[in-house]
């Protein structure tokens, strides 16, 4: 809940565990706080241990946004782990009880944040017909990592490279993998202040198995 205590100061509780507030990337306990709030700022927090994937780039609707590549926002646990999930169809028919859908998991623990398929069987039904195999070639643009202690010395993209058929039902869908880099470097910057990790434009494919290695 929130209350206003006086003036521009508001008081708000944050429940069971660490929070971070996504504009100073401070870090705060469970419990009662008094924050700062006026018209040039309303405090976000996000739960210790969650990814968060965001889709930031303003747009008149969210027709015009569906190809808009995505940002994984993560705030770590105590333990330096957090995970998180992105569902994906078209948004506008019935293809999704047949399969027509991309469903992705992502955990990041030990300096490795990884994407991988949750699944590509529709509660629906039993089977996944091909021609209802749901094509994307969403990416991931920018990835925001809250309460990493120190500046990496290097981080790198790893592809998990296969084919076939199977593999498309397991999410590999729109993205033929001989396409992309088995292995890369990516640009980061680190901010020792706020303790904020920013990876830029890692353009990892959303429906391929991927790992981050943030050494």
């Amino acid at each position: 809940y929130q209350r206003r205590v006086h003036g521009d100061n508001i008081e708000v509780y944050l429940p069971g565990e660490e929070w971070f507030d996504l504009k100073t990337g401070k870090a705060y306990a469970p419990g009662t706080h008094t924050i700062t709030c006026d018209i040039t700022r309303i405090p976000v927090f996000q739960k210790s241990g969650s990814i968060i994937p965001l889709r930031e780039r303003a747009r008149r609707s969210t027709t015009a946004m569906r190809n808009d590549p995505y940002t994984l926002q993560i705030a770590l646990s105590a333990q330096g782990k957090a995970k998180g999930s992105l569902y994906i169809d078209d948004t506008h028919s019935f293809k999704y009880q047949k399969g027509g859908f991309v469903y992705r998991s992502f955990s990041l623990e030990n300096g490795r944040l990884t994407s991988s398929a949750y699944s590509q069987r529709s509660p629906y039904t039993s089977e996944v017909e091909v021609s209802e195999i749901f094509n994307t070639n969403a990416w991931i643009e920018r990835i925001r990592v809250y309460g990493w202690s120190k500046k990496p010395s290097n981080i790198y993209l790893e592809y998990t490279k296969s084919t076939g058929i199977q593999d498309d039902l397991m999410g590999m869908q729109g993205v033929n993998p001989a396409d992309v880099e088995v292995r890369k470097e990516l640009d980061f910057e680190y901010d020792e202040t706020t303790l904020v990790l920013t990876v830029r434009k890692p353009v990892a494919y959303i429906s391929l198995d991927w790992t981050i290695t943030i050494n």
